[in-house]
């Protein structure tokens, strides 16, 4: 039965995470940044040191970035810009994910609960989100359910090598991808076991003395290689320039107040945010459980460290979802277990499940509204941006954006109202009292829509994906396909990892020199220093031509551009 379930939730992840890999071209900021890292391993051959073109990367382990290049060589050898390459090992650890939290879930709950709860996290929105994109947070999340199963295996009584093995694999394995933050995880939920059972021996069944050194194994020799290579700079980079900040105040604008993911996990859970609220409320009253008080032990002083730190991002609280998962696969099981003895009909529902079923309901149609939009937002024109003298009123311009994005990618408009059929089918079969309907309903209409969404929607997005239109346009304007493109006014990593990794990031008075000392130089710039660098130039006795004009939002800041592919003008 397990492995028949195991097969379903393969073609499950594989329904979700497959659409889009190729499709959606490489994101801005972080995954280019990893991506190009993990590039110019392959191209320089050297897999200690991790660089960003000249600027080292010592924020993060070097475990994501060996696996990206790995697989670019294995599957795109030929082709170094496909991203999807590099998207590979987040896919693949998303499933294993999945597959884990399905073996951990069948520790304590029957097979069909176990399948409901590795469904629900296989479907979240979150981790869709993070299966497409070439970072570490998928690559994380795996290492931390395989050191969480070891840990459960023991805490239950289950020894052998399948649970100390799995568990220092899982630790070592973190500590590779992304330092500190598995075995933080894994001791917090220690130490909150301890503390609520006053018991410690079942920890013996990890085998300490010889999973540590295995652990250390795993890590030990990269950060000494790396550091003798950095003269000492990685650990100083990524523990006081990373690390420490994090903890002790916001980093680059991410800093929002305690409450942050308790209030986006409607959003970043959905569609298992439904049942999260009955959930927590039936866990906590059933908390003497053994299962139970594991898994609160795992979700809760995590969750609440998060909200504590000052720096932080949607995507910090992955690693506590499958528990919230098991949680709600538990609450449909007892609640199913329920229906069945009283044969007339089901137990009521609380008023607080169904205000938080009617809540559910509104974001989900917020979801779905927003689904709507992006293709009329990222796909139609933007008149004042191509020509700022061309005045149309507010509903001409929504009308035009709207035929535009209807004529040109029909498809992309697919997502939204698969999302509102998901949302409806499933809180009207949650307030009828049928949890195990509406939890199917979600699933199989959140695999459609988010399918749908990475396949059809953001691809078409063309306004907003600028770097992909400037390597093109690059493409077709250089006569020296050695010649590498000058970018002014915009620096998104993207640019680099599809333009190459020569692509010069510079300035106005450096562009206008280069264009005057190379005849063959092709330079993109953003209209805003067009008349500072077309004014350089003639200074220095040459005269620029725009070849094309490609306008966009730029959507890592928000603003609205113009980008100018300028050459040379040619002699008369």
């Amino acid at each position: 039965m397990h492995l028949r379930n195991a097969g379903l939730l393969i073609l499950l992840c594989l329904a979700l995470y497959l659409p889009g890999l190729s499709a959606i071209p490489p994101l801005d900021r972080d995954e280019a940044r990893f991506a190009q890292a993990s590039k110019q391993m392959v191209e320089t051959g050297d897999y200690i040191d991790i660089r960003f073109q000249e600027t080292p990367r010592y924020k993060k382990p070097v475990g994501a970035y060996w696996l990206q290049a790995a697989s670019a060589q294995l599957f795109a050898s030929d082709s170094p810009t496909s991203i999807w390459a590099y998207r590979i090992p987040s896919l693949i650890a998303a499933i294993l994910a999945v597959l884990l939290t399905h073996a951990l879930a069948r520790l304590f709950l029957t097979e069909t609960a176990a399948l409901i709860a590795a469904g629900l996290l296989a479907s979240s929105l979150l981790l869709t989100v993070e299966a497409h994109l070439a970072k570490t947070d998928a690559l994380l999340l795996a290492t931390v359910i395989a050191a969480q199963l070891g840990l459960a295996r023991a805490y239950t009584g289950v020894g052998g090598v399948g649970t100390w093995l799995v568990f220092w694999l899982g630790i070592g394995f973190g500590m590779l991808i992304k330092g500190p933050i598995t075995p933080l995880l894994t001791g917090l939920t220690i130490i909150a076991l301890v503390i609520a059972d006053r018991r410690v021996g079942w920890l013996m069944a990890l085998r300490p003395l010889i999973g540590l050194p295995l652990a250390a194994l795993l890590v030990v020799p990269w950060i000494v290689a790396v550091q003798l290579r950095s003269g000492g700079a990685f650990l100083e980079s990524s523990v006081g320039g990373d690390l420490l900040p994090k903890l002790l105040g916001a980093m680059e604008s991410h800093g929002s107040p305690p409450g942050y993911y308790l209030l986006l996990l409607a959003l970043t859970f959905w569609p298992g945010s439904l049942l999260a609220w009955p959930a927590l409320a039936s866990a906590w009253r059933t908390r003497s459980e053994p299962a139970v008080r594991f898994l609160l032990a795992w979700l809760l002083p995590t969750w609440l460290l998060f909200e504590i730190v000052p720096t932080k991002l949607p995507h910090y609280v992955l690693p506590l979802y499958p528990a919230l998962a098991i949680l709600i696969g538990a609450w449909i099981s007892r609640f199913t277990a329920k229906t069945e003895k009283n044969t007339r009909e089901p137990p009521a529902l609380p008023w607080g499940t169904r205000i938080a079923s009617c809540l559910w309901l509104t974001i989900g149609l917020g979801l779905a509204a927003a689904a709507a939009a992006l293709p009329v937002l990222g796909i139609g024109p933007s008149h004042p941006s191509v020509d700022p003298s061309t005045t149309v009123s507010a509903a001409e311009r929504v009308a035009g954006q709207i035929f535009q994005s209807l004529v040109t990618a029909p498809e992309a408009f697919i997502a939204g109202p698969l999302a509102a059929i998901t949302v409806i089918l499933a809180a009207v079969a949650m307030l009828r009292r049928n949890p195990l309907r509406a939890i199917v309903f979600s699933i199989g209409g959140s695999a459609l829509f988010l399918a749908s969404l990475a396949q059809f929607t953001v691809p078409a997005l063309s306004h907003v994906f600028l770097s992909p239109r400037i390597a093109a346009a690059h493409e077709r304007a250089q006569t020296d396909t050695e010649e590498p493109l000058l970018a002014v006014g915009f620096h998104e990593p993207s640019l680099v990892f599809l333009a190459g990794t020569r692509t010069r990031l510079t300035s106005p008075g450096d562009a206008a020199k280069i264009l005057a000392e190379d005849p063959k130089a092709v330079a993109a710039v953003a209209r805003r220093h067009g008349e500072e660098v077309a004014a350089l130039a003639r200074d220095a006795g040459i005269e620029l031509e725009i070849q094309e004009s490609l306008p966009g939002l730029n959507y890592s800041n928000g603003r609205e551009v113009i980008i100018d592919i300028v050459t040379r003008k040619a002699a008369p």
